[in-house]
Order: structure tokens, then C-alpha cells, then sequence
């Protein structure tokens, strides 16, 4: 039995329009081999998930017991391992692009990593406090180019303030952010306000739900 197919079982000539003649199926150990190689290549660039991995097997045609058997092979010698990959995904965002955990959580779940070992990672690398300290820093660089930038598009609005604390406040909540790491950031950059209180633009705490 052939261990890979090519997708395009013919491809046009061009001049005439026939078709070429299929590419003969590899034998598998041949297939077994060629996919090793390619997802050898693929965890050198970065760590991977095991659906990571899967996916990207399947999407250049090898069959499934191929795919299990060389996905087992990494993980009983540690090439693929689901919770170092959310480990470095999490450090890697705090690193170069801040997010809180409700992002990240999205983020790995959509890689296939289970939600028990997302939370436990959050727990580990992203507690409250780094939490904060995150959604501060972006929000001070976030409000240098706010105030920066007169909010013509809003001429209705009671001060410049009120339009920069709303809009600082739901950038941080589309990064993930929860509502004490907002408010926190909030109030380290714009001070304490008295036209805007934290209860008015806080809302459905989504960012917290983990969902």
C-alpha cells in the first residue's frame, strides 16, 4: 500500500492541454521517511503543537497511520511536548507582543493545546502581577500616540481624557486583559478621573471568562 498520494494526481502540459502521467505513489517506508524529514524541518524552525504537526502532515497528503505513528516517535523522545509549546508561545507574547490571558488562552486553543495545561502555564508564567505590569507598560506606549493624535472623529466627546481612557481601556480588553490589570494600567497612566469611572467602561468582564 502506497504511503503518500500527490495532491494533483496530474498537472496541464501547457501547450496542448494533456495531462502528464500521475506521479508513482511512494512506498512507505519511502513516505515514512520523506514525512520525518519535513517534520523535522518544521520543528527546527519553532516548537509545534501536536495538532500543529498533524495538520500540517495531512495538508501535504501522508496517510493517517504514517502521521500517528511518526507524532507518537516525538512525543516518546520530547520533540513534540503540547505544554513546552504553550510555555514558549506565553513567554514569547510577553517578550515582543503583549497580551493578557484571554487572548492567549484563544490562542492555544486554537493550536489544539488542552485547556488544563493553558491554565496551568497562565498560572506559572503569566501570574496577576506580571499581568499588570504588561498592561501597563503597553498602555503608556499606546497613549503616546493617543494624545498625540487629536480625536476628531468624536468632537461630541466631554475632553480629550474621556476618549483616551476609553479607548486605552478597550484596546487592553482586546488584547486579553482582564478588568484589575485595566484599571490598574488605566490608572498609572491617566490618573485618577472623576468623569469616567472604571464601573462606565469596564462592561461584561469578557476578558476574564476564559472563554
Amino acid at each position: 500500500m502506497a504511503g503518500w498520494m500527490p495532491r494533483e494526481e496530474t498537472r496541464r502540459t501547457g501547450r496542448r492541454g494533456r495531462s502528464a502521467p500521475a506521479a508513482e505513489p511512494l512506498e512507505p517506508e519511502e513516505a515514512a521517511r520523506k514525512a520525518e524529514t519535513y517534520a523535522l524541518d518544521l520543528l527546527a524552525l519553532r516548537p509545534r503543537t501536536v495538532l500543529e504537526l498533524k495538520t500540517r502532515l495531512a495538508g501535504k497528503g501522508y496517510l493517517r497511520q504514517i502521521i500517528d505513528d511518526l507524532v507518537e516517535r516525538c512525543l516518546r523522545i520530547g520533540y513534540l511536548n503540547d505544554r513546552a509549546f504553550a510555555e514558549y508561545w506565553v513567554e514569547g507574547r510577553c517578550q515582543s507582543y503583549p497580551c493578557g490571558p484571554a487572548r492567549l488562552r484563544l490562542e492555544l486553543r486554537q493550536k489544539g493545546v488542552d485547556a488544563q495545561i493553558t491554565t496551568s502555564v497562565l498560572a506559572a508564567v503569566l501570574p496577576p502581577e506580571r499581568e499588570g505590569e504588561l498592561a501597563v507598560r503597553l498602555a503608556k506606549k499606546k497613549a503616546v500616540s493617543l494624545r498625540a493624535t487629536p480625536d476628531r472623529a468624536t468632537p461630541d466627546r466631554a475632553t480629550p481624557d474621556r476618549v483616551c481612557k476609553e479607548k486605552l481601556w478597550n484596546f487592553l480588553r482586546r488584547r486579553g486583559f482582564g478588568t484589575r490589570a485595566c484599571q490598574e494600567a488605566l490608572r498609572s497612566v491617566c490618573g485618577p478621573s472623576e468623569e469616567l469611572s472604571e464601573v462606565e467602561i469596564a462592561g461584561p468582564d469578557e476578558a476574564d471568562s476564559g472563554s
